[in-house]
């Protein structure tokens, strides 16, 4: 049975008399928080979809990214405000998850624990700010309608991976060498010095914009007007991509759309036209922006 915490919401009433509205989240049964340092991989493990979903464990994730899961913004920058430090300090979780809990619910069980052990406070409001929007190239798009086997990715033998940059890869890939996915997930990254591969499954365009969000320094925007869930693969160079504005393909002192993934120049923009059949365009829009009031650094005692 899942165990609840309340949350009390102040509610001003036209009478101007305030009351108290409860909602009920679920809680973790047992969490274990502390400090890390910095470790090569930072990894995530476990909980609901997994092999082993009563136990979800993090290893060295710092608060920000701990924020990010907790309310599934998939780093969607510029919608997601917090202060600068929130970046640096690292933490590990292992908790115990409630039999039957659903991933959405372990999220808000995240919350909970954000709210109640690092003391977080945060509020919502309307900005106006630079975005991609995601639109169908020239061509029309290269996605691939999603197949009926959720673990599609891994009929494909398993082996190792390409060479990527002098270094072996250290997950599972497949034959092609992109990363195999994970039971309980849709997507997964392998980064390699000079190349980043990604394998997804079953993404609709919303998750597809989500992803590369956390690319392309900016919020992407679905206008592509495409339904459905699709099956793709995305090979780029991140150099001047990751966290970071880039222009699109084709400017001035950045490679064309036309160049293999294979090349090292090819940024993000021009594998997402070359690879996918989308492009993406800059512009504007009033977004709802969640914003990071204060949080400690210190967790309270377990």
């Amino acid at each position: 049975m899942l165990r609840t915490t309340v949350r009390a919401i102040p509610l001003i009433f036209a009478c101007c008399v305030a009351c108290q509205a409860a909602e009920e989240r679920p809680q973790f049964e047992v969490a274990v928080v502390k400090a890390s340092p910095p470790p090569e991989q930072p990894s995530m493990s476990g909980g609901p979809g997994s092999s082993d979903p009563g136990r979800w464990a993090v290893t060295g994730l710092p608060l920000y990214e701990l924020v990010n899961y907790a309310f599934a913004f998939n780093l969607r920058l510029g919608q997601f405000v917090a202060p600068a430090w929130m970046k640096a300090p690292r933490y590990d979780l292992v908790t115990k998850v409630p039999r039957g809990a659903t991933r959405e619910q372990m999220r808000l069980m995240l919350q909970v624990l954000l709210e109640e052990r690092f003391k977080l406070t945060y509020h919502n409001e309307m900005r106006e700010i630079a975005v991609y929007e995601l639109v169908v190239a020239k061509g029309g798009p290269k996605l691939r309608q999603a197949g009926p086997d959720p673990k599609l990715a891994k009929t494909t033998t398993a082996g190792p991976a390409p060479p990527l940059g002098g270094r072996p890869a250290l997950q599972k890939v497949d034959r092609d060498g992109f990363p195999i996915i994970a039971d309980g997930f849709k997507s997964a990254m392998m980064m390699e010095p000079g190349e980043v591969r990604i394998r997804s499954h079953g993404h609709t365009m919303q998750d597809i914009a989500g992803l590369l969000t956390g690319q392309v320094g900016r919020q992407v925007i679905d206008k592509t007007g495409l339904k459905g869930t699709y099956d793709y693969t995305l090979a780029f160079n991140p150099s001047g991509s990751a966290g970071i504005p880039a222009p699109p393909p084709g400017a001035e002192g950045v490679p064309s759309a036309s160049e293999p993934p294979s090349t090292p120049g090819v940024t993000i923009f021009g594998a997402v036209q070359q690879q996918l059949g989308l492009k993406l365009v800059s512009g504007r829009a009033a977004v709802d922006v969640f914003v990071v009031d204060n949080a400690s650094r210190v967790p309270t005692a377990n």
